[in-house]
């Protein structure tokens, strides 16, 4: 919140003048009922009636204010955070997204951003009027009648115990409904990516059974989150409740002893009222706290994780117009994390410019793991190989890939027209070079029969092709 923080003082100073205006209205009805008993007259009623309608209003504009402000901190945030997340995950290595899936870094950058907008948003906003309400509230509550305000208040300790005794309970649950939501999405991307397969295979019914076993599980953790929650918040509103009851069973005593006026007893109630509803809206507030701290921990999960492959603090410059293409290879090696045995042990080589090189060998042989590591795709050490005699991980990741025409193992298309496909590497690149690629690669003829040729949306993953 810290980049909004003028935003958040003023929501913050809204909801103080909120609540300022809100523990003068009760002792203004006070006055007037005391008023009124003495001297009884439409016009007294008239007055008393306009200025807590105008104080009222006033309260309302205020109120909307602070939503406006606060609620906009939320969004704003939201903004930022999915910004953040989603330049975060273009700087990580291929690596990173073979052991975190797709689905699951979905999830976080939607739903978990969503639950911190909440927190940010509701929680903040309720937290800080629950707390400005008791501050304002309850001092002028004592200056009325101290056993009045002790009775009233003698609930309220009961419901901060239930709030602790209740609050890990939910956090744990809460966090297992997110984990659940995680892998169902994760499901759901991976069958429709790759729902030829399973037609192809014909296995609808075990995607269909994987899926209700992970929904059933989702359903199990969502129910269980509920029980917890509505035994909760009922016994908050309940305890809320019994407040004004109390106050009700002492008050017409304490009139009847003359130890307090009529005027006294109304505000002593509109006040206990004023506190009921932040009360029982404590249950939604730490529903919210909750998840939204869950979910912090999940998307910091990404934004602490830091590429391997990133540029060195001192980097040498590759300029295009001098790059002659020699590429050398000493004493090569690489072993990938989850493995014992090295896909490239000791590769020496040296490729000049002009030549065609082409190396082969079985699967596995460390054919692939050569070719990505030519681009830094792999986290290869220094010393290994050099592009015209510079060592490649001393050059700018950009520059050096740049430099490097790179025909991928599986062919990706983007969901955007042909043309834009071609041009993916240079975007700037004008039709006519575009078209030149295009006849290099012999797909001219095969786009030259599309009604609107290279404007044609290509769909996705290359699927009307």
């Amino acid at each position: 919140m810290q980049p909004h923080w003028r935003q958040c003082a003023l929501g913050i100073l809204a909801l103080l003048l909120v609540n300022l205006l809100g523990a003068r209205i009760p002792l203004l009805i006070r006055d007037g009922i005391d008023e009124l008993q003495v001297t009884f007259g439409f016009d007294q009623i008239a007055q008393y009636s306009l200025v807590v309608l105008v104080l009222a209003s006033v309260m309302w504009i205020l109120r909307m204010a602070s939503r406006i402000f606060l609620f906009g901190v939320g969004r704003q945030v939201e903004f930022d955070l999915k910004q953040r997340i989603f330049q975060h995950l273009l700087t990580m290595e291929p690596s990173y997204f073979a052991t975190n899936t797709i689905g699951e870094l979905i999830s976080r950058a939607t739903s978990d951003v969503d639950n911190i907008r909440r927190l940010l948003g509701f929680a903040v906003l309720s937290i800080a009027n629950t707390l400005f309400a008791y501050a304002f509230t309850v001092p002028v509550m004592l200056s009325l009648s101290v056993r009045l305000t002790v009775v009233a208040l003698l609930v309220y300790p009961v419901m901060l115990v239930l709030v602790r005794l209740f609050s890990d309970r939910l956090r744990n649950q809460q966090l297992r409904v997110q984990e659940s939501t995680s892998r169902l999405s994760e499901l759901i991307q991976e069958d429709l990516s790759g729902i030829s397969l399973i037609k192809i295979y014909a296995q609808e019914d075990n995607e269909r059974q994987a899926f209700a076993e992970l929904n059933d599980d989702l359903l199990d953790a969502n129910l269980t989150l509920a029980r917890t929650r509505n035994t909760l918040f009922p016994l908050l509103g309940g305890l809320a409740s019994i407040s004004l009851l109390l106050i009700l069973a002492t008050g017409a005593g304490a009139i009847a002893d003359g130890f307090l006026s009529v005027g006294d007893f109304v505000a002593m109630v509109l006040y206990v009222e004023r506190l009921v509803f932040p009360t029982a809206l404590l249950g939604f507030t730490i529903t919210a706290y909750q998840r939204g701290e869950v979910s912090i921990d999940r998307v910091e999960a990404i934004l602490m994780s830091q590429p391997k492959i990133a540029d060195a603090p001192t980097l040498q410059a590759l300029p295009g117009d001098a790059i002659r293409g020699q590429l050398e290879a000493r004493n090569l090696m690489f072993t990938y994390p989850d493995s014992q045995e090295p896909a490239l042990n000791g590769v020496s080589f040296t490729a000049y410019p002009g030549e065609t090189v082409a190396i082969v060998g079985p699967i596995g042989a460390g054919k692939s793991t050569l070719a990505n590591a030519l681009p830094r795709l792999l986290d290869i050490a220094p010393g290994q190989l050099f592009l015209d005699g510079q060592d490649i991980t001393q050059l700018p990741l950009v520059d050096l890939r740049s430099a490097i025409a790179y025909v991928p193992q599986e062919s990706f298309l983007f969901s955007t027209t042909i043309n834009n496909n071609i041009r993916y590497g240079e975007p700037l690149a004008e039709l006519s070079e575009v078209k030149y690629a295009a006849k290099l690669a012999q797909i001219a003829p095969e786009i030259g029969n599309f009604p609107i040729q290279y404007d044609r949306v290509v769909g996705e993953r290359g699927i009307t092709f």
